[in-house]
């Protein structure tokens, strides 16, 4: 029986160097398919992260944009809130003139505009008696403006009211203003 119990011996020896051989490749391919796994999953973290950071990186800049874009929208409603101020400032101030300008802006814009006597002028209430010291050949009429005067011919009007004025001309004049307030 020590044939046999060779035989057996070694087929038993053999079978475990096999079953050794088979599991040690079996940890053999699980530890590479570990590693595998771990390297892909190393590599999808990177991306994730990678992406992550230009995300945020992206939403930092439209965040910031966003900010800037919202103080220059601030920024110009407040300067055209002053542009606003000045045009009303200016209005008044030509408005509430002394007589002595107001005349000579009367006479000066008479003259220029060749208005012969037959028109009638319209002036501010409280410049009424400065504009009759004057003593024009032209009748001065019981009905006022709010600012500035008019003249009033049979088929024409010419008005010049101080508000229209500045009105008509306020985008060369929001311009101007802007650029003496606003040096940058």
């Amino acid at each position: 029986m020590s044939n046999l119990d060779n035989i057996i011996q070694t087929l038993l020896n053999d079978s475990e160097k096999e079953s050794n051989k088979i599991l040690q490749e079996a940890n053999s391919n699980r530890d590479k398919y570990i590693q595998n796994k771990e390297k892909t999953a190393n590599e999808m973290k990177l991306q994730i992260i990678s992406k992550a950071r230009e995300e945020a990186k992206n939403l930092t800049e439209k965040a910031s944009n966003s900010a800037n874009l919202k103080a220059r929208d601030k920024i110009l409603e407040a300067k055209q809130r002053t542009v606003s101020k000045v045009l009303l400032i200016v209005k008044d101030k030509l408005k509430n003139m002394d007589d002595k300008t107001y005349t000579n802006i009367l006479l000066n814009t008479l003259k220029k505009s060749e208005v012969d006597s037959d028109y009638l002028i319209k002036v501010q209430k409280d410049k009424l008696d400065s504009v009759k010291a004057l003593g024009l050949n032209n009748e001065i009429s019981n009905e006022f403006v709010d600012s500035g005067f008019a003249f009033v011919g049979k088929s024409s009007i010419i008005n010049n009211d101080f508000s229209n004025l500045v009105d008509y001309m306020s985008d060369d004049l929001e311009g101007y203003i802007a650029g003496k307030l606003f040096v940058e």
